[in-house]
């Protein structure tokens, strides 16, 4: 049957003076109290739960009849001895449990990082392991062990980096099909200088769609949109020829002459 918190607190209230008792006058003495060294023993292992060490064994047992049976078989030395052995256990597992405390801590601002990174990059992963709430998370990790909060995170990164790369190869394919775009309009733009005759000339105008497109890998959105703009402006308002009409009077000839898009 299991023990709640508060029983485990209540029992260790009222045994803990029953071991300093039997600390300073059982064990200092030759007459073995033994009631007193297995309340001490059922309090040790009544700490040992609620700090939640997990030591087992005979040493650790709820069994109080059991700890004063043993205490009637045996000496003086044998109960401090005991008894010794329970409070350095107790004292290596309360270090450990501010250690894990302090590793919870740090786990529990790791996930809540990895949550607002999947949130930024809209991955959509959800539930319990994602979430926002550090309490949360450092209380889950309290609750269980080492391994399995390592694995948590780390499977929370390894999620993570599926995601991320993914949407940069998303990202990677949808910029390789916008260059291809560009290379297309860059060739089209071309074809109407050379059969207007515009000659312009240089990279810019080029017949070479690969060259387009490679150039356009290495560029950005901004870039591709201003070379395709300046072949507009150019083709609208520089490929232009002189177009000029005559009049006559019977004073006077007059030429006027303007610039007009060449035809093509």
């Amino acid at each position: 049957m299991t023990i709640s918190s508060r029983q485990i607190l209540w029992r260790f209230c009222i045994a803990m003076p029953l071991a300093a008792l039997m600390t300073q006058q059982a064990l200092s003495s030759n007459h073995l109290n033994c009631s007193a060294y297995a309340a001490a023993a059922m309090a040790q292992n009544d700490q040992n739960k609620m700090q939640q060490c997990g030591y087992t064994g005979k040493r650790w047992s709820s069994n109080f009849q059991g700890h004063l049976n043993w205490c009637n078989s045996v000496q003086m030395a044998d109960l401090t001895s005991e008894d010794a052995a329970r409070k350095k256990m107790l004292q290596v597992c309360a270090n450990k449990t501010a250690e894990r405390q302090k590793t919870c801590q740090n786990y529990a601002a790791s996930a809540v990082n990895q949550q607002q990174a999947n949130k930024a990059q809209k991955c959509g992963f959800s539930g319990g392991a994602w979430s926002e709430n550090h309490a949360g998370h450092f209380n889950w990790c309290l609750t269980t062990n080492e391994q399995n909060s390592a694995t948590a995170e780390r499977d929370r990164n390894s999620m993570l980096k599926g995601c991320f790369a993914a949407q940069a190869t998303a990202k990677e394919n949808a910029w390789i099909n916008a260059c291809r775009a560009y290379a297309k309009t860059a060739v089209s733009q071309n074809k109407e200088n050379v059969r207007r005759k515009c000659n312009f000339t240089g990279g810019s105008w080029s017949s070479n769609e690969d060259a387009h497109f490679n150039w356009c890998l290495g560029a950005n959105s901004s870039q591709t949109a201003k070379s395709i703009n300046f072949r507009i402006t150019a083709l609208k308002n520089d490929c232009m020829y002189k177009v000029c009409t005559t009049s006559r009077t019977l004073l006077k000839t007059t030429t006027s002459c303007r610039m007009v898009p060449k035809p093509g």
